[in-house]
């Protein structure tokens, strides 16, 4: 039973920073939705393991732990492309400000 409160003060700390951290601004509205949503799952993953059993068997899954895995790791594949995106996008983005910075500031040749 205490592992349960355990994880649920954890699983609402972790939204509460994810919502109201400095720079949390950026953060799209669906990206906070998504959160809520992901945090409120977890929530009734840890009160009601049974449930999430029956809700694995009845998607063709053996157990709700695996289930949970299988969620997991597509969760992780698309935090990884979407990381990967935006790196790229910033790449293109310095590339260009060093561009225009060149261009703007130049400099007298050495003799």
């Amino acid at each position: 039973m205490a592992i349960k409160i355990i994880l649920i003060v954890l699983l609402i700390g972790l939204l509460v920073y994810v919502t109201r951290r400095p720079g949390s601004i950026y953060i799209r509205a669906w990206g906070k939705i998504l959160s809520l949503v992901f945090v409120l799952f977890s929530v009734f993953a840890v009160l009601y393991p049974n449930a999430l059993t029956r809700i694995a068997h009845s998607v063709g899954v053996g157990r709700g732990a695996d289930l949970l895995l299988y969620l997991l790791v597509i969760a992780f594949f698309f935090t990884t492309v979407s990381t990967y995106l935006k790196l790229i996008d910033m790449n293109q983005r310095i590339v260009k400000l060093s561009r225009e910075i060149a261009l703007l500031t130049p400099q007298k040749p050495k003799k």
